[in-house]
Parts: structure tokens; sequence; C-alpha cells
């Protein structure tokens, strides 16, 4: 994971010297010149995600993922692979699958790059920190364009009394924080494409298109991001994250299944459903063992339950195995192609430019009056099931608040964050259940002494179960108190 703060410098600026920086040690100025061709489809799709494919004489190949901003700081996951110049390799190709969606990648840009580099030592001997002094010259086009620019790389999180005091150094000599173009999208200039979906910021009387877009491209933008995360392995909740973005994208299109074209809508939400089984064929063991690694850690004999964990493990282990072969297949790929578009261009049943905050508000009065029903049989008869069901609904009350609180304002986000703690309490009810039940039959094949683990395991969830039925009513009260009726 690459950490690091860009600064662009102006003409004649002179790096001041950095030794001593927070107890730091300045290491020797290193210098080197390497040529950078990179590589994109046709329309660049991979700098409309603001991704990167390159090839760097002495280093290889390198791809890098979309960035995550935090403060001054660019998080960025890089991955390398061995390879000869002009031929990508198929495995940095296929952790890009989603974005090139099929597309053919080619030399797009190239650039050579003058580099002065200089690593910051703290006290304790560890290397803080990367400064890089860049002078890049585009090959490209009419004439030579040139780029200096300074990346500070974080090469030590604890590092931060370093970072600050290197930063105000440069800052001091003339350089500023800000610019924050990688420098491939610099190589691009005027030829840098708009994001192949756009998320549109909303008016305060957006059309139904504009707010449907915006739903629509936020979850699909993280589907997008989270699935190449889980290929690249760089995010341990990738997969998580991917799983809620197909969920919340299933539930708007039922939502505000009113507005949009119902043949077109449930195509995209089978195989929303079909994608997202997938996911939770990995999340649901992960989660599992976590739980029971944890209840084991409350009996106070944390090695008692590795056995039971290996088997839930072994179980994540396969089932990321056909995860994998599922989003390498073109099914997975049509679908992602499908909610692009489907981000781009919306297919509705009434007018597109009809007023948004009329068209979609009665969703949420729906997903309530659907949720209510849910509780009123649950109450009657609190059968497992039938709370499931309520945390379901919960959840479809939830997202669709969430996704019009731009239309609806503050009383939205009050019901979103009442929905979710009914959901929550209700989920805690759902995962011991299923705990329980898994253990129960995991008892069943064990020997005696992991039988008895668990038992006692298994006991523990019945209690979760227990306080979590005591839980779920007063969540359900206070969010009745924030019903849609009570909208103003």
């Amino acid at each position: 994971m690459e950490r690091e703060v860009k600064l662009s410098v102006p003409e004649g600026f002179r790096r001041p010297p950095l030794d001593g920086s927070g107890g730091a040690a300045a290491g020797a100025v290193l210098t080197r010149r390497y040529t950078t061709t990179y590589h994109d489809t046709s329309d660049l799709a991979l700098a409309a995600w603001a991704c990167s494919l390159r090839y760097r004489s002495g280093e290889g190949w390198t791809v890098k993922l979309a960035p995550a901003t935090l403060g001054p700081l660019i998080a960025r996951s890089e991955h390398t692979f061995e390879g000869l110049p002009g031929v990508p390799p198929p495995e940095a190709l296929a952790l890009l699958a989603g974005y090139l969606r099929g597309r053919a990648v080619a030399p797009v840009a190239r650039a050579t790059t003058a580099r002065r580099s200089q690593t910051l030592v703290d006290p304790e001997g560890r290397s803080a920190l990367e400064v890089v002094d860049d002078t890049v010259v585009s090959l490209d086009g009419p004439g030579s364009r040139r780029l200096r620019q300074i990346e500070v790389e974080v090469l030590d999180e604890r590092a931060t009394d370093v970072l600050d005091q290197v930063l105000g150094r440069l800052r001091r000599a003339g350089a500023q924080v800000g610019d924050a173009r990688t420098k491939y999208e610099w190589l691009l200039a005027d030829r840098r494409p708009a994001p192949e979906v756009v998320v549109p910021t909303l008016t305060p009387d957006p059309s139904l298109g504009e707010a449907i877009r915006a739903i629509l491209g936020r979850s699909v933008t993280k589907l997008i991001n989270a699935e190449a995360a889980f290929r690249a392995g760089a995010d341990p909740e990738a997969i998580h994250d991917a799983r809620v973005a197909t969920r919340r994208l299933r539930s708007d299109l039922r939502s505000f299944a009113e507005v949009l074209e119902a043949d077109w809508s449930e195509r995209l939400r089978d195989e929303l459903g079909w994608a997202g089984d997938a996911l939770g064929a990995v999340r649901d063991p992960e989660v599992l063992a976590g739980r029971i690694g944890e209840d084991a850690r409350r009996l106070g004999e944390p090695g008692a339950a590795d056995a039971i964990v290996a088997t839930l493990l072994a179980e994540v282990a396969a089932a990321r195995s056909t995860l994998c072969d599922i989003v390498s297949g073109q099914r997975y790929l049509a679908l992602l192609q499908g909610l692009v578009m489907a981000a781009r261009s919306p297919v509705f049943r009434v007018p597109a430019d009809g007023p948004a905050t009329e068209l979609l508000a009665p969703a949420v009065d729906r997903a309530w009056r659907r949720l209510r029903k849910a509780t009123r049989e649950a109450a009657s008869d609190p059968t497992d099931a039938g709370l499931h069901r309520v945390r379901i609904r919960a959840k479809q009350a939830r997202y669709a608040a969430e996704s019009l609180a731009p239309l609806l304002g503050k009383a939205a986000v009050r019901f979103a964050q009442r929905a979710t703690r009914l959901q929550d309490a209700l989920g805690e009810n759902q995962d011991a259940v299923v705990a329980w039940a898994w253990l129960r039959d995991a008892a069943k094949a064990a020997e005696a002494g992991e039988a008895f683990v668990a038992g006692q395991l298994a006991g523990l969830e019945l209690e979760a179960r227990q306080r979590a039925r005591g839980e779920w009513p007063k969540a359900w009260k206070a969010l009745r108190q924030v019903r849609p009726s009570t909208w103003q």
C-alpha cells in the first residue's frame, strides 16, 4: 500500500536540507533515469477509473488501483509484475478485468524521468520516509512538456513527526500540497477522460434521471473498486464492501421499481443476486470463523476452537477459489458492464425529467409499510425466521432513506440511523442463530473433546441470541418515533 503526499514546486525550486526532521537522519541522495510507458484502452478506461498500468525500465510492470485521500496523504495499492516490455502480464490484466471488461490495452503515453531520492531514517533505525524529486519529460506530441514533482512516501506509519517536519520544510521552501495528479494524469493532459461512471452532484430540486444516476452510480463505483481490491488481495474488507454494494443496488432497484422499466431492473436484480450469493459464500463462513474465535477467547481457551475454525477457513478458501473463477467469467463481466450502463443511462417507465423528490419519496413510505407489516407478524410469533424477515425489511427501509437523504434531508438521515440500529440488533440475533446451528452440526460429527468445546461455544451463542431478542423491541420503538409520517 503506497501512502504519499504529492507537492508541486515553482520554477527554480531548491529542495531544502531534510536532515534532522523529526530527529530523522537523511541518507545519501540517489539519482537514476528511466523511461515509462503507460498502457490503457483506446477510450482510456483505466485513467477514467484513476488506475494505471505501466512498464518502467529496470522495474518491470506496475498496476496502481484507484486512490483514497486521507488528509494530505494519497493511499493506493500498488502491484508489481515481471514481464517483457510491450506485453502486459496476464496477471496484471486479470487484476484490472473489472475496469477493462474485455477491452484490449496498448501504449498510450510515454515519458522519461530523472529522479533524485533520499530516505530518512528515524532514531530507532527504521526507514521513515522516502523523499523523491522527479523531473518528468513527455515523449508524446509536438515539443516536450516538463513536470517537476516532489513525492513524500510514508514508509512507517509511526513517522508522523518526521512527515510533519519534512512537509513544513518543503512548504517554507516554496513547495505546495494540493496538486494530486499522478504522472499518468499529467501526461494525458487534455486527453484525460471523465469518469466512466459520473455521480451527479444533486441540486435542491433534481430531475428523476439525475437522482437515479447518482443513487446507482455511487454503488456501482463502490462495487467495481471493491471488486478490484478483492482481486488484488489488498483489502480484507473488500469482499464485504462488494457484497454491501450488490445488496444496496438490488434494494434500490426494488425500492424505485415504480419509476424503472420492470424487465430491465428485474434482470439486473437477478444477476446481482447471483453475484451476491457468490460473495456471501466467502463472507459468511469468514464472519462465522471470527465469531467463533472470539467466543473461544471469552471461554479463556483461545486455542480450544482451532480445529473448528480450521474447518470454516477451509470452507472460506474453497469459496474464494470459486469466487475467483466467477469474477473472471463472462457472465460476471457482463453484469459489471450492465451496471455501468445502468448508472449512465437508467431505463425508466416514466419521463426522466420529472421531479425526483415527488416521484421517489413514496419509496421510503412503501419500505416502511413493508417493515411495519413484518414487525407486526414477528411480534405475535417471534420466530427466528420472522425476525430475519424484519431485519431484511429494516435494511431495505434504511437503504431507501439513505439513498434519498440528499433530497429529503435530516429526517431521512435520522430514520436511516435508527433503522441501522434495528438492523444491527436483529443481525446479532441472526448471526447467533446461524452460529448455534453450525456448532450443533459440527458437534455431531466431532470427537468427544471437540464436541464438548462446540457445546460450550453453542451455549454462548444462545446467550447472545437472548440478548439480541431483548434489544430489538427498543430499537423498533425508537424507529417508530421517526417514521416517515412524522417528517416535516
